[in-house]
């Protein structure tokens, strides 16, 4: 249960980041450093999530990949901004390539939605970890600056145990590593 409870807290991290703070980065990758940065690249993240069909489309700066490695173990995030609301981030804990992963998969690999309040700064989240929830990501291109995959699950709310149905996941995204 710790180990949950420190991947949620790292994921809620890097959404926050996503959310804040990349556009330096990523227009800095896509452009050189020169700062122009949001050129038309196809990017993407888009899933139905209950229902409901979500869609970040051409902008670099709120949907990317992040790949870090620590002690020989690769962590890929895949990450989706809708809209200030609206987030969603895969992650995927001991990352070999391309393939498909599940969730759950023992070593901590997990998919995240998140619907933020920005008139209380408060949020809900549902995951799906090693604990509950389920979920399969297919990667399908990860190289040379851009990662491709779908992917679909369960989440269940962290704090109500209520379930939320992603399908039709499916990214195009920049690759930072």
């Amino acid at each position: 249960m710790k180990s949950t409870l420190k991947l949620g807290l790292y994921i809620v991290i890097v959404l926050a980041v996503a959310s804040c703070s990349k556009t330096k980065v990523v227009d800095d990758i896509v452009d050189g450093g020169g700062g122009s940065g949001n050129q038309d690249l196809g990017f993407y993240v888009k899933a139905t999530i209950d229902g409901v069909d979500y869609l970040n489309d051409n902008d670099e700066d709120t949907a990317f990949t992040v790949a870090t490695e620590t002690d020989g173990t690769k962590f890929v995030a895949f990450a989706g901004v809708f809209s200030d609301t609206h987030r969603i981030l895969l992650g995927i804990k001991d990352f070999t390539g391309t393939g498909t992963y599940n969730i759950p998969d023992g070593k901590g690999s997990s998919m995240l939605f998140q619907l933020a309040d920005t008139n209380t700064g408060t949020s809900e989240i549902w995951l799906a970890n090693d604990d509950f929830g389920s979920g399969v990501y297919n990667i399908t291109q990860y190289g040379n600056g851009t990662a491709r995959g779908t992917f679909s699950g369960t989440v269940i709310n962290i704090i109500d145990q209520t379930e939320v149905e992603i399908t039709n996941g499916e990214f195009y995204l920049l690759l930072i590593e």
